[in-house]
């Protein structure tokens, strides 16, 4: 019985992640990220219904979970970027993954 899978303590993270990647914007964040667009203002403008109040809320949440690392830079203007964690990084090589499971799914070739 001990080789069951999940321990009660694993549920919570695996429900904790599953959470994360049910968010649109929490995928559109990583990918533009991963492009180097690391300030919030960047990362609204790249994507068309993003509003600055989701992607704040959003940028908080990833960054309370561990994903995200926020680094505020007090020059003239001020301004905040974000860079993944160890976590993030992890988590976006699984979602590298899937990416190419999904390019190759039938019925989902672009």
């Amino acid at each position: 019985m001990d080789d069951v899978w999940p321990k009660p303590d694993e549920l919570e993270s695996y429900h904790r992640i599953t959470e994360i990647l049910g968010c649109k914007w929490s995928l559109a964040i990583f990918d533009a990220i991963e492009r180097n667009i690391s300030r919030p203002s960047q990362i609204e403008r790249e994507y068309d219904g993003l509003t600055a109040t989701q992607l704040h809320r959003c940028l908080n949440r990833l960054e309370s979970d561990g994903i995200l690392m926020k680094q505020v830079f007090a020059e003239t203007p001020p301004h905040t970027e974000y860079t993944l964690t160890e976590n993030g990084k992890q988590l976006v090589t699984v979602l590298s993954s899937i990416r190419s499971l999904a390019n190759h799914w039938p019925g989902c070739e672009r």
